[in-house]
């Protein structure tokens, strides 16, 4: 394509991140489909349903614990699934009221609070991956050549308060549903 900056372009793929991807993928693939995530995830559609806010905090703590190891896409991919199952019997009416409560007091779910739910997924997710060199692709890249100059162990230390001080941060406002 630029005769002057000629690449070869099997050397500038990384091939050990796209087999660690493609592995992932199929991990999750497999994951959903086992009876007992099965009940996990049954589960939390029903918390979702329930009590909206408990529900938010409880997919993005999980998306926050799990992505480090099966990668933020992979938890992405692994929670917009349940996530959406559980608004797929909201309401997208408008209520009179900014929050649609019940009448006792609770959240309702409207359809549109599932912008809401899936930042969610997607911030702790990444937020997440942040703390191992496997989480996401781009620390796998950087893990390649720093490995010996920072055990995965330290990495994770030295990124531990941030990536909790983030992702309490990043809950703060998502659960202001409107």
């Amino acid at each position: 394509m630029f005769p002057s900056n000629a690449i070869d372009l099997v050397q500038a793929v990384d091939f050990d991140v796209l087999i660690l991807l493609a592995s992932i993928m199929v991990i999750n693939h497999l994951v959903i489909h086992l009876k007992e995530t099965r009940s996990i995830i049954d589960y939390l559609q029903r918390l979702v349903a329930r009590d909206p806010i408990r529900g938010l905090w409880v997919v993005s703590l999980c998306a926050f614990i799990a992505s480090p190891f099966l990668t933020n896409d992979g938890v992405c991919l692994l929670f917009v699934e349940p996530i959406l199952k559980a608004f797929s019997a909201t309401t997208s009416e408008p209520e009179q009221q900014d929050n649609a409560l019940s009448n006792d007091g609770k959240l309702v779910l409207r359809k549109q609070d599932v912008l809401y739910f899936l930042l969610g997924l997607a911030c702790s997710a990444n937020i997440g991956s942040a703390l191992t060199y496997t989480g996401n692709p781009q620390n796998m890249i950087v893990a390649s050549d720093s490995l010996y100059v920072l055990p995965s162990y330290k990495f994770f230390l030295y990124m531990l308060p941030a990536s909790l001080f983030s992702w309490v941060a990043s809950k703060d406002d998502a659960c202001l549903i409107d």
